[in-house]
């Protein structure tokens, strides 16, 4: 019995520096990919400083209905003639910050992340809920690749 209670104590020990390695394998990808998307990035916008850099980029709730980004939405008529949403490439790499403003004044700020958006893609979650407005996931994605990601 107490050579069985060893031998488990030892497989015990044995499954925790596992599980420490394969912790700090993770950290050292996770750190390895935030390097290359902040490196590239970088290298994109050191690339559009020659030219004219995309930071931020404006539509009208109609022409993101139009495109597809906004699947639906509860607002009013009035309100959604009147919303502006821009969406402006953030420092770090691969984060956005959308704004809507209503007649000029700010009613919303949000963030997304670009991993995320993938993230959802991949699980087959296709519309993304924020507040009164329901995006769909894949256009958004194309609409941050097309203006902000693939430019060069």
């Amino acid at each position: 019995m107490a050579r069985e209670e060893e031998m488990l104590q030892e497989v015990l020990h044995e499954i925790g520096q596992q599980r420490k390695m394969l912790v700090r394998r993770i950290d050292s990808y996770r750190a390895y990919l935030d390097n290359v998307r902040k490196e590239s990035y970088k290298k994109k916008s050191d690339k559009k400083s020659r030219r004219t850099a995309v930071n931020s980029v404006k539509y009208s709730h109609s022409q993101l209905e139009e495109k597809g980004v906004i699947i639906s939405s509860s607002m009013a008529g009035d309100v959604k003639k009147h919303l502006m949403f821009e969406f402006v490439r953030q420092s770090e790499g691969g984060y956005f910050e959308v704004r809507a403003s209503y007649r000029g004044l700010s009613v919303m700020k949000m963030e997304l992340n670009f991993e995320d958006l993938l993230e959802r893609q991949h699980q087959n979650k296709t519309q993304l809920e924020i507040r009164d407005i329901v995006l769909n996931v894949n256009k958004v994605l194309f609409l941050l690749n097309k203006k902000f990601v693939l430019e060069e």
